[in-house]
């Protein structure tokens, strides 16, 4: 199986959107506060390995919201 030309240009194309988005979030941020973020963003998601779980989504939301709730406590 292969991408096609156009999958791949659209593929191309949602990454930059990503990266550029990612970049314009991370812009306030000091270059120490992103290296603080990488580092800490590497220990969770060693330990989110360790525990078992797998980056995997499901379709649609994260997790069912019912009516005037929300992940936050």
């Amino acid at each position: 199986m292969r991408i096609t030309p156009e999958g791949d240009a659209l593929a191309e194309k949602r990454c930059a959107a990503q990266s550029e988005v990612a970049d314009r979030i991370l812009s306030t941020l000091t270059p120490e506060e992103v290296e603080s973020l990488n580092v800490l963003t590497e220990k969770i998601i060693h330990q989110c390995k360790d525990m078992g779980v797998r980056g995997e989504r499901k379709h649609g939301r994260h997790h069912r919201h019912g009516k005037g709730r929300s992940c936050r406590k």
